[in-house]
């Protein structure tokens, strides 16, 4: 229901691409708490680790001081606090750097040929994602109190969305993919607090994408959900135990669920609910 409502903010102006877990709280407030949920599940892909960073956030025009969507900002004292929607948030945009990009012409939904194509041809003719993102970054680094975020990192070479997350697989991640690895931690202690306190459980879906290629990125989130004391369901593993593929559980051209997907996702939650049915007492 969570993410039907997100979906359902693609209405409004607002690019709704990239939100995560801190995104998520005032939809959780307004709209789950008062069914009082007993067991609360937070789906977790590679995105989230920096999709709760404002800087490093996958939109490429939101200003981090004044974003339509709840994210975090650590304070002068070192402590980390919730910063609210800007109502005004669209007076503050980035200039886009965006040309034509033809993935939202209709084709793309049918053709094979059409995103083939697209992957042959060079970048800069089509679009400038990257462009826009790395210019985004650059300007904020020249703003009082954001010089960090270039510390130890040059946007112009690792900007790209693969690039950027493999920086927080380091063993000493530059400084501002320490703090979205720190984001990541303080955004599910918030939901873990919320679910203690209406009486509820809490447990963590991994998905497919969090191991398939890299299992760092799963290795990364249990490190931060043991300290938190949070079970973490992996659905990758659950496919591999069943003998399925995991290229089977997205569509073909885009890495979200597909039926399958979903199916696979619901079964390893039961599976783990069958085997710790105290967590749902």
């Amino acid at each position: 229901h969570l993410h039907g409502l997100v979906v359902q903010l693609r209405d409004r102006p607002v690019d709704a691409a990239g939100l995560a877990q801190v995104n998520h709280l005032p939809f959780y407030d307004h709209y789950a708490r008062h069914l009082s949920p007993k067991l609360l599940v937070l789906v977790f892909v590679r995105n989230d680790f920096r999709g709760n960073s404002a800087v490093l956030n996958d939109n490429k025009r939101w200003d981090p001081d004044h974003a339509p969507y709840t994210f975090l900002k650590r304070a002068d004292d070192g402590t980390i606090r919730l910063i609210p929607p800007d109502p005004r948030w669209e007076e503050f945009l980035f200039p886009s750097n965006w040309r034509w990009d033809p993935r939202s012409l209709g084709i793309f939904r049918w053709s094979e040929f059409a995103p083939w194509l697209h992957r042959k041809l060079p970048r800069r003719i089509i679009w400038s994602g990257e462009l826009s993102r790395r210019s985004r970054i650059e300007a904020l680094s020249l703003r009082p109190g954001y010089e960090y975020i270039v510390e130890d990192w040059d946007p112009s070479t690792s900007s790209g969305q693969v690039r950027m997350l493999d920086m927080m697989l380091r063993d000493e991640p530059p400084p501002v993919f320490r703090e979205a690895l720190e984001f990541v931690e303080f955004a599910l202690r918030q939901f873990q607090q919320r679910a203690n306190s209406d009486d509820g459980s809490m447990v963590i879906l991994s998905i497919h994408d969090m191991d398939d290629g890299n299992s760092k990125y799963s290795i990364r989130l249990n490190e931060i959900a043991g300290r938190l004391g949070i079970p973490v369901i992996s659905q990758y593993d659950y496919i591999v135990r069943q003998g399925g593929r995991v290229e089977d559980a997205h569509f073909y051209h885009d890495p979200h669920w597909n039926a399958a997907g979903h199916r696979w996702a619901a079964e390893a939650l039961l599976e783990y609910l069958k085997e710790n049915r105290e967590i749902c007492d």
